[in-house]
């Protein structure tokens, strides 16, 4: 709760307080950290949690994942990618995927980017194409843009959020 309303020093010592912690209030505090972007912080209880012997489920990985698409941290993040079956047995969802093509993105590698979307094992969704959307417009990449804005038409005709997106694409790159 304290978390939520962004009070993280409250959040914490909540959390510090805890006579037993279980994976779900782990998950809560990572999330907390990642969502307010303290990446480091977030990582750095994924691996207290680690060394107390809490194992980490999908919900964790994904916390740990978003903290470092929001810090930019490559490498970081796919050693955790990798080892969420490899150390912990998780297999990968679309939301671990997606949090993998927004680093991609935000970074300005689009080209893995789309790799990775193109090649991941589940169908892409309208949000993994919205994700892949939005690092095109922070790159100003308006081919891949209206590829984008086509795939995710298709899959969801009603939502108008990828052509809003590909429209300030378009005033942006001098297009429109």
């Amino acid at each position: 709760m304290y978390a939520k309303c962004g009070d993280l020093q409250t959040a914490r010592k909540s959390f510090d307080t805890m006579l037993e912690r279980d994976v779900s209030s782990w998950n809560a505090m990572i999330s907390a950290y990642a969502q307010n972007g303290f990446c480091k912080y977030a990582l750095h209880l994924f691996w207290q949690m680690k060394q107390v012997i809490i194992s980490p489920n999908s919900i964790t990985l994904v916390s740990v994942l978003s903290a470092c698409s929001y810090g930019g941290m490559l490498y970081e993040s796919f050693y955790h990618f990798v080892s969420m079956y490899l150390d912990h047995k998780i297999r990968p969802e679309l939301e671990h995927y997606n949090n993998m093509i927004d680093l991609l993105g935000r970074i300005g590698t689009l080209d893995l980017a789309e790799i990775f979307i193109r090649n991941m094992p589940y169908q892409p969704t309208t949000i993994s194409w919205m994700i892949f959307l939005s690092a095109c417009k922070y790159q100003l990449d308006f081919e891949r843009a209206t590829e984008a804005t086509c795939f995710a038409l298709e899959l969801d005709s009603n939502n108008l959020a990828p052509c809003v997106v590909l429209t300030s694409i378009y005033s942006a790159t001098g297009k429109g």
